[in-house]
């Protein structure tokens, strides 16, 4: 961004920052995707050039684990937030359907708030094609699937 002329400062993963009232903590994520391709980016990513945030609002706590493989010792052993962005696409640079699964049912009464869904024109793309459907005989309490339209509001409401 500095080379773009706009300011910026970087924040490693577990670093904490505030913006206005929210709390914002940066989680880990592995989204090296560009490493499977040697010589094709220039260089080779490195984990913490990917994160997930962690988002303490007054409303509750939200989740947003980024676009990333499935981190088991991280990913699977989180505190419980009270809703979670839920990237569930069906992609080898994600968490895969059964790493979602996995991870959805880690969390059986959080909120999930789908997305990498429907916003890319990219039926032949597993990364963007994803079905809820997919999801509704697999997770436990799929009555917690939320999928919204962009600006829709969300009403946070845990399951017990």
């Amino acid at each position: 961004m500095e080379g773009e002329g706009l300011p910026a400062h970087g924040h490693d993963i577990g670093d904490t920052f505030t913006v206005g009232d929210v709390r914002v903590t940066l989680t880990p994520a592995d989204h090296a995707w560009q490493n499977e391709f040697p010589g094709k980016y220039g260089r080779t990513f490195a984990p913490e050039d990917c994160c997930g945030f962690w988002l303490e609002t007054p409303d509750g706590v939200l989740w947003a684990p980024g676009d990333s493989r499935l981190i088991r010792d991280h990913h699977l052993t989180m505190p419980t937030p009270d809703a979670m962005l839920f990237d569930f696409s069906d992609s080898s640079f994600h968490f895969t359907l059964a790493g979602a699964i996995e991870m959805a049912n880690a969390y059986p009464h959080v909120p999930l708030l789908l997305h990498h869904w429907g916003s890319v024109d990219a039926p032949a793309y597993s990364p963007f094609n994803g079905n809820p459907a997919d999801l509704m005989d697999t997770v436990v309490n799929p009555e917690r699937i939320q999928v919204l339209a962009p600006g829709q509001p969300f009403a946070l409401r845990r399951l017990s």
